[in-house]
């Protein structure tokens, strides 16, 4: 993107496949991973500049207001509080790019056979998925593992009329909370409890309906008292 005139028109034939699948089902996520130097290559590529970058997330979440757009660990911690506010939605936490990295992270023996390993490409959020968790938490967001709609088979064509008419957040948002809630609840600090409990205390209440607020508040009462894959 870097060396064209125009972010805005270079997008949009990026764009005009998701407006085809619109027409069917509609795109039901976005990824927008930019290229980072990887060992063994003797290729050596400088990312977008930031401030391209950030146009081309705005724009692809304009023209596509209901589909989640994905942000990877290639991106630094800073990159990613800040693309946060121009339509990112859903970001990876922890992760590895080495053949084995997971499973060596926790056996000693496995590490002295697979030996020091480098990533297939760098990274720049090397931050623990509860670290993850905790600043965005920090920061107002609230974050989720919600399944649901797999669950209550709201996909497909389902799904996209519910979210284009804007009605998802009536299900998005409640089941959010309740699964930030099963999360503090088993793998959560004692300080990571305290800022969730605050956070959803302040969002139990946002947008949602009388009647879809005294729902939350049932579930929500599963869910302390144990109660796993509870949703709306």
């Amino acid at each position: 993107m870097s060396s064209l005139t125009s972010v805005r028109v270079t997008t949009m034939p990026c764009i005009g496949p998701e407006h085809h699948a619109h027409a069917l089902t509609g795109p039901h996520t976005i990824l927008v991973p930019r290229m980072r130097p990887a060992d063994s290559s003797e290729l050596s590529i400088t990312p977008n500049p930031v401030d391209n970058f950030k146009e081309l997330v705005a724009i692809i979440r304009i023209a596509v207001p209901y589909t989640g757009m994905i942000l990877s660990t290639r991106e630094s911690p800073e990159m990613r509080a800040e693309l946060l506010k121009v339509g990112i939605r859903k970001m990876s936490a922890g992760s590895k790019t080495d053949v084995g990295a997971y499973h060596r992270d926790q056996t000693l023996a496995t590490e002295e056979n697979l030996g020091e390993m480098t990533g297939q490409f760098s990274l720049q959020d090397h931050r623990s998925n509860p670290e993850v968790v905790k600043d965005l938490m920090v920061n107002g967001y609230v974050p989720s593992w919600c399944t649901a709609c797999y669950r209550k088979g709201r996909t497909g064509e389902h799904f996209m009329k519910i979210a284009k008419a804007g009605n998802i957040h009536s299900f998005c948002h409640p089941n959010s909370i309740l699964s930030l809630q099963e999360y503090l609840k088993d793998y959560g600090s004692e300080k990571m409890q305290k800022i969730g409990a605050e956070l959803n205390a302040k969002e139990k209440d946002s947008g949602l309906t009388d009647s879809a607020k005294r729902m939350l508040e049932r579930k929500m009462e599963k869910v302390q008292k144990g109660a796993h894959d509870v949703c709306l």
